[in-house]
Parts: C-alpha cells; sequence; structure tokens
C-alpha cells in the first residue's frame, strides 16, 4: 500500500488514535508504515501536546529505518524551546543524538543528549543519560561511559525500553574493558525482554550485540546463528540502521 493511498485511509481518524497507531508501528512492528497516520497527525493536531508527541514518534520511524535526514527535519522545531513541552523537546535531542552516534559523529551527539539533560523532567533524564553513556563509550571513555550508565539505571523505571537500552549500553561497556561473557549475557537478556514486549526492533538490536559479544567469546557457530536472525528481523522490517552492520558482522562470521 503507497503512503498516499495509507493517509487516505487514516483520514478519518481522530489525532490521538493516529499518534497510538503510529506508536505502535514505532515500537512493536515495522516502523515505515507509522511514517503515514503520524504526518497526518501532526498536520491535523491543534493541542501542542499532540502536535509535539507526533513529531516525536514520526521522528523515532523515519531514524528507525535509517532517513535521519528526514528525522532532523521532523524534530527540529521541536528544539527550539517553548512553547514545546520539555518533555518532547529533550528526547527529540536525545533521538538527533542517536543518528549521529551511528554515523559516528560523536562529540554531536553528545552536545544533543548534554542539552536533553538541561531540559529533562524525571522520565527523560534516563534518555539523557544512557544517552551520554553511549556518547562516552564512542569516545572510547569507559569511566565516563561506566558514570554515566550508573546514573541511567539510578533513575531508570521497570519498564521494557529502559531496561532494553540500559543492556545495550552495560553490553558495549562490558566488551570495552574486555568482558564479553557479559556483553553477551546482557545482550541475551534484552532480547528476550524485547520478544516478551512484542519489540521486534529492539529485539533485532539486542541480538546484534548479542552477535558480536559471541563472536568475540569465541562461539561462531552462535554469532552466525544471532546475527542470521538479527539481519532476517531488520531486513523484514527494513531498519537499515541495524541490518548494515548485521550484515558486515554475520560475514565475517562466515568467513573465518
Amino acid at each position: 500500500m503507497d503512503e498516499a493511498r495509507s493517509q487516505t485511509d487514516y483520514r478519518g481518524l481522530p489525532v490521538p488514535s493516529l499518534i497510538n497507531i503510529g506508536n505502535e508501528f514505532a515500537f512493536h512492528g515495522a516502523p515505515a508504515p507509522g511514517i503515514a497516520p503520524l504526518t497526518l497527525a501532526v498536520d491535523r493536531s491543534t493541542d501542542l501536546g499532540d502536535h509535539s508527541q507526533a513529531r516525536w514518534i514520526l521522528g523515532v520511524c523515519y531514524s528507525s529505518i535509517g532517513k535521519f535526514v528526514e528525522a532532523w527535519d521532523v524534530l527540529a522545531p521541536l528544539l527550539q524551546g517553548p512553547p514545546t513541552p520539555t518533555r518532547w523537546a529533550a528526547l527529540a535531542h536525545t533521538t538527533i543524538a542517536s543518528t549521529l552516534r551511528q554515523q559516528n559523529e560523536h562529540s554531536a551527539a553528545q552536545r544533543h543528549d548534554a542539552q536533553a539533560l538541561l531540559i529533562s523532567d524525571e522520565v527523560t533524564a534516563f534518555d539523557a543519560y544512557v544517552g551520554l553513556a553511549a556518547d562516552s563509550v564512542g569516545h572510547f571513555d569507559v569511566d565516563e561511559a561506566r558514570r554515566n550508565w550508573e546514573l541511567a539505571r539510578s533513575v531508570a523505571r521497570i519498564e521494557w525500553r529502559q531496561q532494553v537500552r540500559l543492556a545495550w549500553v552495560e553490553a558495549e561497556i562490558s566488551l570495552m574493558e574486555d568482558r564479553a561473557e557479559r556483553a553477551l549475557e546482557v545482550s541475551l537478556n534484552a532480547a528476550r525482554v524485547a520478544d516478551r514486549s512484542q519489540a521486534p526492533r529492539h529485539r533485532a538490536k539486542s541480538l546484534l550485540f548479542a552477535g558480536v559479544s559471541a563472536l568475540t567469546v569465541g562461539d561462531r557457530g552462535q554469532a552466525i546463528q544471532l546475527l542470521d536472525e538479527s539481519l532476517q528481523i531488520s531486513e523484514e522490517l527494513e531498519l537499515n540502521p541495524i541490518a548494515e552492520p548485521a550484515r558486515q558482522m554475520l560475514t565475517e562470521a562466515q568467513s573465518g
């Protein structure tokens, strides 16, 4: 179904319903189909909170499929400060930071995460801290990564997305510390949490971390199995930022 047809199908729905549909696609399915209902929600929102939430989730959808420029364009208006609610401004900063890390722009990502922390509330502080920890991983600063990870853990809720993201960064830190067995353990647990939460995008990324960790441990067979599943999910859901490294690591594991 093309985007124009999709928008026609959604046109009769109220904005909150469009946001809920888009949220399901973003976090519990294939992000690309979430673009149509969320674009309609952005265009039609008269409530500032609805408008900002729809923009943020739309940015998540675009970034999840590797359309970073489109994600920045959607999220940029949320960075301007008031009247944008600070929660959505903070999440816009951390989402942009995530796209920058995927392009190895760790200093720029760190600036966005630091700005997010300045305006964060009790919910978005987690996203800022875990982002700063990931930025420090990109700078090969294991002590700062561990410090920010501990801060993220101290404000984390018992909520699947936060627990999975904590595991991703702990896996990266553990690999830096030559503790690949721990990295494998937490990555596999994150994959199980994502599976129970019906979050295939997060499962695919967790399996990527697990595959890299298994390869580092020296279990080539397990690494191939994990990376192959990560690649299959990523290709099916058009998760290009995950599919590309999964494909590269799978090739390396198979050729070894």
